[in-house]
Parts: structure tokens; C-alpha cells; sequence
């Protein structure tokens, strides 16, 4: 699960035909397998959390994380204007595009209002957030105040940011916990945390992203929900199981 083979096991063939046309440009921004800022992760939540496919949900990302548009701060967002959005959201052909562009420029004003400090101009870290002691208190203030962001973003946005939010962690979701079972892996928190720890010590933590080692760990647990959610969407936990029968 913490293999770079994994992670072609967990992408949309939407995805990998994006990046194979990219060929050697690496540098493309994508929910699968890059480590994406806390802005980004709030921005992700919105969008998936809307009744759209994994794919569509997934494009729509790669199409406002990457040129031309790189709304990867709130800053971004503010800067580019209501049309610009709009135009791309219209280019990434996605579903209800009018409202979601709506809902995220309206999201780059309300961070930079309400939810970044002094010292992020930027509005990407969303400390006020992340630095909170009581992530529930935390994730009730920011589903009172963002357009489209309700109790399934919430957990979407507190899966993946949590590796950065240590009072949050650890947590699983019911949608990754289903998606755990079905590949055969624990699905509580305590549990889970004890069989990735198991196997860190064979790995070489330098791919993992994080600042130290307590951060790698987290992170590890991240990517193992997500790679077992985002398998689980694609239809690919049985490929999953098979590849991981021949390690």
C-alpha cells in the first residue's frame, strides 16, 4: 500500500492517459499522488464531496491544481476573479461547473478572511484550522461558513489533512473503512496505526513526506486510506490484493 506500484492501483485511467500525455513533465499536480497543501485539501473536499464521479472530481482538480490556472492558494483564487474560475471549471468538463466555480471563488475570500494567519498571505497552511486543539469544534466552524462543504467533505478534509493536524489524528472515515475491509486490512484506527508501523521500519522514510518522524507516520497512515479508498472507487481492490499476494 505504501509502494509507488500502488499507486496506479488507485488513480482514474482518466488520470494515468492525463499523465502519460504529459511524458517527461512530472511536475503535474494531482490528488492521487501528490503531497498537496492545506489549502488545496479544503478545495478537494468541496469539489469531490459534490454528487460527481471519482473521475470528474479528480479532473476538475488536475484542471484548476495545474497550468494554466494553479489555484493552489486561496490568493490564487482571489486574483484570477470570478470568470476565470468559471472558464476553468468549464474547461475541466465536469458537472454542476456554475456552482462549484461559484462556491471556490467565494472560498478564496473567506480563507484569507477567516482562516489564515498573519504570516500566510498566501491563505494556503489554514492554520487557524490546523492548530486547533478540537478538530470537531474546528470542522463545525468550517462547515458553517464554506459554500458546498458539509459533513462528507468534512471527513474527506480531516482524512487527508490530519498527518498535518495532530490533534485529528488518528482517524478513519466510514467510507475508508469500508474500503479497508474489502481489501483485508484493519479498519480501526488503534489496530491499523500497529500493522503500518509493522512494516515503516522496512521502508525508506525519505519518500515519505513529513518534517520528522512522527509526521512520516501520520503521513504513512494517510496514504494507506487513501490508496485503499481510492482502489476501492476505481474498482481495483481485487488487482489490489493480487499485486500485494506477490511482494
Amino acid at each position: 500500500m505504501l509502494s509507488d506500484d500502488a499507486i496506479e492501483l488507485c488513480r482514474p485511467a482518466d488520470e494515468a492517459r492525463d499523465l502519460a500525455s504529459r511524458g517527461d513533465d512530472k511536475s503535474a499536480v494531482t490528488y492521487t499522488s501528490s503531497v498537496l497543501n492545506p489549502f488545496q485539501e479544503l478545495v478537494s473536499a468541496v469539489v469531490l464531496s459534490r454528487p460527481i464521479s471519482h473521475m470528474l472530481g479528480l479532473r476538475t482538480l488536475r484542471t484548476i491544481f495545474n497550468a494554466p490556472y494553479e489555484f493552489n492558494n486561496a490568493r490564487a483564487i482571489q486574483d484570477a476573479g470570478l470568470d476565470k474560475v468559471h472558464k476553468a471549471l468549464w474547461d475541466a468538463r465536469t458537472q454542476h461547473k456554475a456552482k462549484t466555480a461559484d462556491q471556490l471563488s467565494y472560498l478564496g475570500d473567506l480563507v484569507l478572511e477567516y482562516f489564515a494567519d498573519e504570516d500566510d498571505k498566501e491563505g494556503e497552511r489554514l492554520a487557524k484550522v490546523l492548530e486547533s486543539d478540537n478538530p470537531d469544534a474546528a470542522l463545525k466552524d468550517l462547515i458553517g461558513k464554506v459554500k458546498g462543504f458539509g459533513p462528507t467533505g468534512g471527513n474527506i478534509f480531516r482524512r487527508r489533512v490530519q498527518w498535518l493536524w495532530p490533534a485529528a489524528y488518528p482517524f478513519i472515515d466510514s467510507r475508508s473503512s469500508a474500503a479497508l475491509q474489502r481489501i483485508g486490512l484493519p479498519s480501526g484506527e488503534d489496530d491499523l496505526q500497529q500493522v503500518i508501523d509493522s512494516h515503516l521500519d522496512q521502508m525508506d522514510y525519505a519518500k515519505l513526506a513529513g518534517k520528522d518522524v512522527d509526521e512520516k507516520r501520520r503521513r504513512a497512515f494517510v496514504v494507506v486510506l487513501e490508496r485503499a479508498t481510492g482502489a476501492d472507487l476505481e474498482g481495483k481492490v481485487e488487482q489490489l490484493k493480487e499485486a500485494a499476494s506477490k511482494l
